[in-house]
């Protein structure tokens, strides 16, 4: 018998053991309960945190004509996990990294009878909401393109920072600037979220790679603080202010992707 045959004899009761040994694994396998965790990493976009209330009032104080009343857009991160209930609920528990800055620059002129000059003023507004979520997630198709409903309500720490950096060449001008508020503030928040998920075929047979998520969501979350009274003690003479903090909008629309991984955890 030639070696090649040999051998080839040799390994048929080897491979036997083999499939016998998998075959004892799957029927260990499903006697065993396992719950999929869902960890989603997201990057993407947040627009509409208009604050037009407070940036009009602040345009009209200060008679600075092209100074915006919308915040561009900006940047955001997140991590949610999700725990399923079943095929069609979870809970969902997420937390993000939200960043808005407005960041603008204007001159004057200045021509008064007894003085003129120019002042450069720049004004700063940014915000960092950092918001945690606890929500439900429903889907009510389970096919490869599954879209989601997902509600949530959360408590956002929110960094605010407000300043003005001023040059000025008019004698004894009273506008001079400065950091008017650096704080950290607390605010609870809801969320509204509509998303379709991308599963990869490898994910039904239980790979890491679960699939891609593409997600719109609505947050509210409120925010009122008196951010023109610094500016309107150095105006002359001083403008009347409305009673009570301006409304800084708390509208913000979110457009994220997300990599979804699923990690199994065995029940007993």
């Amino acid at each position: 018998m030639p070696p090649t045959a040999s051998w080839a004899l040799a390994l048929i009761p080897w491979l036997l053991s083999g499939i016998h040994l998998v075959q004892a694994d799957w029927a260990t396998s499903e006697r065993t309960s396992i719950l999929w965790l869902e960890l989603a990493a997201e990057a993407g976009l947040s627009f509409s945190w208009d604050g037009q209330e407070l940036l009009q009032r602040y345009r009209e104080l200060t008679h600075a004509g092209d100074f915006p009343t919308v915040f561009p857009p900006g940047e955001t991160l997140a991590f949610s996990v999700r725990i399923p209930l079943d095929s069609a609920w979870s809970f969902r528990l997420g937390t993000g990294m939200h960043r808005f800055r407005l960041d603008h620059t204007y001159r004057q002129q200045i021509e008064e009878t007894h003085r003129r000059g120019e002042r450069k003023i720049r004004a700063v507004l940014e915000l960092h909401p950092i918001p945690t979520w606890l929500g439900v997630e429903w889907r009510p198709f389970q096919i490869q393109f599954r879209t989601y409903v997902h509600t949530a309500v959360g408590l956002v720490p929110l960094k605010l920072h407000w300043q003005e950096l001023i040059s000025s060449s008019l004698p004894g001008d009273t506008r001079s600037g400065g950091m008017y508020r650096n704080v950290w503030l607390l605010r609870p928040g809801i969320r509204v979220l509509l998303g379709t998920a991308l599963s990869f075929d490898a994910a039904a047979r239980g790979s890491l790679l679960e699939g891609l998520r593409i997600e719109a969501a609505y947050c509210f979350i409120p925010l009122r603080d008196a951010l023109l009274s610094p500016v309107a003690v150095q105006l002359s003479p001083a403008p009347p202010l409305p009673e009570g903090p301006s409304q800084l909008s708390g509208s913000m629309v979110t457009l994220t992707l997300a990599l979804v991984l699923q990690v199994p955890m065995v029940l007993p």
